[in-house]
């Protein structure tokens, strides 16, 4: 059967859109679950119950929270982590001075993707003769 609701982790949806949705001026937007009472327009609270079985407060740290990053918004300043993401996102490259957890790994895989057929095959060749030579040196 399935698992205890409190073992299920929060879901975080990221939305990257290189099209003007909407008419924000922002280029990240943040959103989150919220259930409105249909008939009496009140707002769903947890129980003292559930509050002690979660160890939440609120029904919106138990549900989806939405982003959604309007790349072609971005105004090529990178000001802190979450930018130099962006900016790579938009410009498929990574400035020397970023720092962003993760970021050099990606900037890896897509120099990864943009090589051809003969070229990927080439360096998988050479990847697979360095793991063999150094499985057999220990």
């Amino acid at each position: 059967m399935g698992d205890d609701y409190k073992k299920i982790k929060k879901v975080i949806s990221v939305n990257i859109v290189y099209f003007d949705l909407g008419s924000g001026d922002d280029y990240v937007y943040h959103g989150t679950t919220k259930f409105m009472g249909i008939h009496q327009d009140d707002e769903l609270e947890l129980s003292t119950k559930s509050k002690k079985k979660f160890n939440k407060k609120y029904p919106i740290e138990l549900y989806p929270e939405y982003y959604i990053i309007k790349v072609n918004k971005f105004d090529i300043v990178a000001k802190d982590t979450l930018d130099e993401w962006i900016y790579f996102l938009r410009n498929e490259r990574v400035k020397k001075d970023f720092t962003a957890r993760g970021l050099q790994e990606a900037k890896k895989e897509l120099d990864f993707m943009k090589l051809d057929e003969a070229q990927r095959l080439a360096y998988d060749r050479y990847i697979d003769e360095r793991r063999f030579k150094m499985s057999v040196e220990r």
